[in-house]
């Protein structure tokens, strides 16, 4: 079957202001576009003990989202997520990761969406690691907004399309590390 609408390319967006402490994800309503798109944001804080022990991190985390799915005849699905994922700085080997799901929806030939404004805290949010002393550690808080669409698409007089949009918007006023032996 011949595809000649854009398969690639679809319009996403994502910002991390370290400064702010503050991440944006989107992908916005799109007609034109067919497949899956995602758009993700992380920052991180890079934390180096000096004696052995059990890194903890716990941020809090300010969170809003709007999210919404479409279809007649053809299948949309969204999900949106948060993360913090602990690694080690030299080789990004995972050490820790929590995924909170914000939402994941499939729809046919119909439509749902939602929006909410929440907080997330330990111990959804809260990486956990043994640490060596002089080794570098890196804690990222992320956010995603992922999905796929079939687009606005029909054959003749049977019209057929699925679209989706979400956002996610992240602040982290602080976050708590502290090492226990």
């Amino acid at each position: 079957m011949e595809r000649p609408y854009p398969t690639s390319g679809a319009p996403v967006d994502s910002h991390a202001y370290s400064d702010l402490g503050a991440l944006s994800v989107k992908a916005p309503d799109n007609d034109d576009s067919q497949g899956a798109r995602a758009a993700s944001a992380a920052i991180g804080i890079v934390l180096e003990p000096s004696q052995p022990g059990i890194i903890s991190v716990r941020p809090f985390i300010n969170y809003s989202y709007l999210w919404w799915i479409t279809g007649a005849f053809l299948s949309a699905h969204s999900e949106g997520h948060i993360t913090v994922t602990a690694v080690t700085e030299a080789d990004g080997n995972v050490l820790d990761h929590r995924d909170l799901m914000l939402w994941s929806q499939t729809t046919k030939s119909d439509g749902y969406g939602d929006s909410a404004d929440g907080i997330a805290w330990p111990p959804n949010v809260e990486v956990k690691f043994v640490a060596d002393p002089g080794t570098r550690y890196v804690a990222f808080i992320g956010a995603a907004v992922s999905g796929d669409q079939s687009g606005v698409r029909g054959v003749l007089v049977f019209p057929s399309w699925s679209k989706f949009s979400a956002n996610v918007d992240l602040t982290i006023p602080w976050i708590v590390a502290d090492l226990k032996d």
